[in-house]
């Protein structure tokens, strides 16, 4: 399995230094591979968006179809607040909603583990995924996650 190493990034910005951080560029996306077979789209805190989220337009012509996660981890929710937990629920039900008007064949599957690594790999191993689409955001404090995932897909 490879399908650690689809990691699609939103449009990337940076500032130029040079220019005392007034010039904005925008980085172009990285390909990102065909899908094989099935193919799941990791849904993470730090993007939930559908209308244009690259993984889930390439996730969407999967063969075998794409199924779509989100993972609560409780070390996350740990730290929120009961008003921005019941934001991300609302956030969650609102992705669901929209992958169900938008996307007739993904489906989303709602989880709560220690590890969203390990869920990820099993739900990939449910239904055969070839590829996980995700987006990398290098500010994202849950990095170590996106490494487990890699780690686990090198061992299978």
């Amino acid at each position: 399995r490879g399908y650690g190493r689809a990691a699609p990034r939103a449009l990337r910005t940076c500032r130029l230094a040079a220019s005392g951080g007034a010039e904005t560029v925008v980085l172009p996306e990285p390909p990102l591979p065909e899908p094989r077979g099935a193919a799941v789209v990791w849904f993470r805190t730090g993007d939930l968006r559908v209308c244009d989220h690259p993984g889930l337009s390439r996730a969407a012509g999967a063969p075998d179809g794409a199924v779509c996660c989100y993972v609560f981890e409780p070390r996350e929710l740990a730290r929120l607040s009961p008003r921005r937990l019941a934001k991300l629920r609302s956030a969650v039900d609102s992705l669901r909603k929209e992958l169900e008007e938008r996307c007739s064949r993904a489906q989303l599957y709602v989880g709560v583990a220690e590890s969203a690594a390990r869920e990820v790999h099993a739900l990939c191993e449910a239904v055969g995924a070839a590829e996980v689409y995700v987006h990398e955001d290098p500010c994202d404090i849950h990095m170590e996650g996106l490494a487990d995932l890699r780690a686990l897909a090198a061992a299978s």
